[in-house]
């Protein structure tokens, strides 16, 4: 990811010599859905100089996006859905090294506060997110990577589900529950996930199929015998 582009960047848009101050109008076509863009202004002048204005970052939403954090040191929902989250503000570098464009999750967890179909497993649904994680995640109790499920903090037998490290097995593992049947589908190995590197995680969810993906590559699925979570009033969605 740029995000402060320059002239020396293949796509630009030039109008030429003007000879006189002019609006500058243009519409942006062929983007990609679900991508950030970073655009701004310059103007070079006949001394060979080139001066840029202020960056604007433009993100492509997908239909039915419910959630996006870019993380620009802030918990700003970008879906445009206003689905703005907590936490405590410790920013670190992104898998780009871009400074506060991801989040040190050792100092708690992300939250979206009872929002009642945030994360929740009504439908088909997709969740994708960036992680560095350690061989420490596996040790000792559970560490929740992604969860919407309150039985987590008091209510064991409601509806829900998270993504988890599980120290007995030592993979990442994905657990659920809907009507009190208790469903857990291993996944990554700990060696391949949590070896200090950044991972690209997605989970989707379209019927009863459960597919999980890793770094761009299908990883496994599985059939459940459910398609449906009826969402906990007291859950939160949180990234923890």
């Amino acid at each position: 990811v740029i995000a402060e582009p320059t002239i020396d960047d293949s796509k630009k848009i030039e109008r030429g010599a003007l000879a006189s101050p002019q609006k500058f109008e243009y519409l942006l076509t062929g983007l990609t859905k679900g991508t950030n863009y970073y655009i701004r202004a310059y103007v070079s002048t006949q001394d060979g100089n080139t001066y840029y204005g202020e960056t604007k970052e433009v993100i492509t939403t997908e239909s039915g996006l419910q959630v996006y954090y870019p993380f620009n040191s802030n918990f700003i929902d970008m879906s445009g859905n206003s689905n703005n989250a907590t936490g405590n503000n410790k920013y670190v570098n992104d898998k780009n090294n871009n400074e506060g464009r991801a989040y040190d999750l050792t100092s708690g967890p992300i939250i979206i506060n009872n929002r009642r179909y945030i994360g929740g497993f009504k439908g088909d649904m997709t969740i994708s997110f960036w992680i560095n994680i350690s061989e420490s995640n596996f040790n000792g109790d559970p560490k929740h990577l992604i969860s919407k499920f309150a039985g987590c903090y008091a209510r064991a037998d409601d509806d829900g589900y998270y993504i988890y490290t599980d120290s007995e097995s030592k993979k990442l593992s994905f657990y659920v529950i809907v009507d009190g049947r208790k469903n857990t589908f291993p996944l990554m190995k700990q060696s391949e996930i949590a070896n200090n590197r950044w991972h690209h995680f997605v989970f989707t969810k379209s019927g009863k199929s459960l597919k999980f993906y890793l770094d761009g590559d299908f990883y496994t699925s599985y059939s459940s015998d459910f398609d449906t979570v009826n969402e906990p009033v007291f859950s939160d969605f949180s990234v923890s």
